[in-house]
This record gives C-alpha cells, structure tokens and sequence, in this order.
C-alpha cells in the first residue's frame, strides 16, 4: 500500500510539474513578463500536491491498517502479545 502512494505521489509531482513547466513557456513565448513573475513552483505546485497526497493518504491510511490487523488476526500476534502482557501483570503483582 506504501509503494502505491508513493507511486501516485510521484505522478501527481510529475503531472503537476509538467503543467507549470507549460504554463511558464507559454508565458514566456508570449513575453509577459509581469505574470512570469508571479508563477511560484511552491503555490503551482507544491501546495495542489501535499493537499492530494493528504486526501490520497486518508484513503490509504485505512486499507493499509485494516490489511495489518487482518494479518495480525491470521497469525494470532495480537493473542499471544494481551497473553504475555497479561502474564507479565500476573508475575509484578508477586
């Protein structure tokens, strides 16, 4: 679930990069200067991605834990961890 994020991360990075790229060309084969100098990687870019890889990762967030508990379930990890906690307990009361 990891590599997916990081998978879509990086296209939504290439994506958004690729656009600004376009839009500074097309500004600058139209010799407008004074919007050239308003164009910022960080609020073109970097803004629009962290907020949907913020909306990617609640969607991800949760498969990928409900995936960990179903293993935890499958291998009985969860029993045998509340059954040493459990008995470690037991043994500091003595």
């Amino acid at each position: 679930m990891l590599t997916v994020f990081l998978l879509l991360g990086g296209w939504f990075f290439f994506a958004m990069l690729r656009q600004f790229d376009e839009m500074v060309q097309l500004i600058q084969m139209m010799g407008q200067t004074d919007q050239l100098k308003e164009m910022n990687l960080n609020t073109r870019v970097i803004d629009p991605l962290l907020h949907d890889l913020s909306i990617v990762l609640v969607i991800v967030m949760p498969a990928l834990t409900m995936r960990v508990f179903a293993e935890e379930k499958a291998h009985w990890h969860l029993r045998i961890a509340a059954d040493r906690a459990d008995s470690h307990r037991r043994n500091c009361r003595r």
